[in-house]
């Protein structure tokens, strides 16, 4: 809750950067889901159903905009 006002900046664009990464990884996974799928590796990844890709998304998104509020923006 308390931050050094001079690492504020950084603090919310290290948000942004990963809220980036995250929704970049969220495509290059919903890419390649239909290969795994036919290479039959999908069974090894418990947990990439679109619906949870989504969650987990969803989750960053508003991880990532509180963490720009605190600083100041959003």
């Amino acid at each position: 809750s308390r931050s050094n006002r001079y690492l504020l900046s950084d603090l919310a664009i290290a948000a942004i950067a990963c809220r980036a990464a995250a929704h970049a990884a969220a495509w290059n996974i919903r890419a390649n889901l239909p290969t795994l799928r036919a290479q039959g590796l999908l069974p090894q990844l418990p947990d990439a159903s679109p619906e949870s890709i989504d969650r987990v998304l969803a989750e960053i998104d508003a991880r990532a905009a509180s963490t720009e509020r605190a600083c100041g923006q959003a």
